[in-house]
């Protein structure tokens, strides 16, 4: 069967917390981890941004303001007053 867990709990057996900054579950052992078997890891500046990370996740960098690239390691020339990106 299938566990129908309530607002803030995740996972296969509602035993994950939901993560309250980013409102997805967190279901892998340790942040940056990703994929159904949580055996890859994130390449994403933890500075300059988030990574789409959990057992659903796919490793996308969303850059903060002010940031880009694909590991969001690249600063725009304006920084967060002009910024070149937000994902």
């Amino acid at each position: 069967g299938k566990c129908d867990c309530n607002g803030t709990f995740c996972g296969k057996f509602c035993d994950v917390v939901i993560d309250n900054v980013t409102g997805r579950c967190q279901s892998c052992p340790l942040i940056g981890q990703f994929g159904p078997n949580c055996d890859q890891q994130c390449l994403c500046d933890a500075n300059h941004s988030t990574c789409v990370d959990g057992k659903s996740g796919d490793g996308t960098c969303e850059c903060h303001r002010g940031w880009s690239g694909r590991y969001c390691n690249i600063s725009c020339p304006g920084g967060s007053a002009t910024p070149c990106s937000d994902h």
